[in-house]
């Protein structure tokens, strides 16, 4: 109990204490998790490049309360210093969070990077990277066989989802025959809300565009894949 007491007392204090914006990124560096979780949600500011390398450093492999406080923060901060972020040592980082595990930093990442669209060679990034981490996706749900358990097949459909979502956003930074490609796959998927992801682009597209696939869709025993 007084172990619980003293945890409790540390995130209050740590929650009303004030941090100047050296502080915070020192945390972020070297603080804990639960400082760092903190710590960030007061920035405000962000000075140069090396800040945002340093936000970068804590959105992938590290505790998912910091990765989750920390695309909140960079959604935050992105409309006004979306040109720090324009760096292709950071474009690797955005791709791995957008098929995180906690499906919240996905959300933040993705909406994120709406602002870093005017940056062609990004959005062009992007798109490909998502292209491949489907197909690889694909490719391992082809070996999965069908005694495996069913996490096995639902890690795989969960970066689909997520790389589609992405793609709604970036697919004109694909040719034709790559999203064809990935639309006419990924519609064939059990999992019903991976296709309505695929009808979602599609209703995207000029209507003539891929129109097998749209038939095939318009007609699927999911009401909320036929009806996107």
């Amino acid at each position: 109990m007084d172990s619980l007491n003293d945890n409790f007392n540390n995130v209050v204090e740590l929650c009303q204490k004030s941090y100047s914006t050296d502080e915070i990124f020192d945390i972020l560096k070297n603080g804990s998790v639960l400082e760092k979780q903190v710590a960030v949600l007061n920035l405000s500011e962000l000075r140069s490049k090396s800040d945002v390398q340093i936000l970068m450093d804590n959105l992938t492999g590290i505790d998912g309360k910091v990765r989750q406080a920390v695309a909140y923060k960079i959604l935050q901060l992105m409309p006004q210093y979306s040109d720090y972020f324009k760096d292709e040592s950071n474009y690797d980082i955005f791709a791995n969070s957008i098929i995180d595990i906690d499906s919240n930093v996905c959300r933040l990442v993705i909406d994120s990077i709406q602002y870093l669209k005017d940056d062609k060679n990004f959005s062009f990034y992007i798109a490909e990277k998502m292209k491949d981490i489907i197909f690889d996706a694909l490719y391992a749900l082809s070996k999965i066989s069908y005694k495996s358990k069913k996490y096995t097949s639902n890690k795989q459909y969960f970066k689909i989802y997520w790389c589609l979502e992405t793609l709604k956003d970036f697919y004109d930074y694909l040719d034709s025959d790559g999203l064809e490609k990935i639309l006419s796959a990924c519609s064939d998927i059990p999992e019903y809300t991976i296709r309505e992801k695929c009808a979602v682009i599609l209703k995207l597209l000029p209507d003539d565009k891929f129109s097998e696939i749209k038939l095939k869709l318009s007609s699927d025993d999911n009401y909320y894949v036929r009806n996107v």
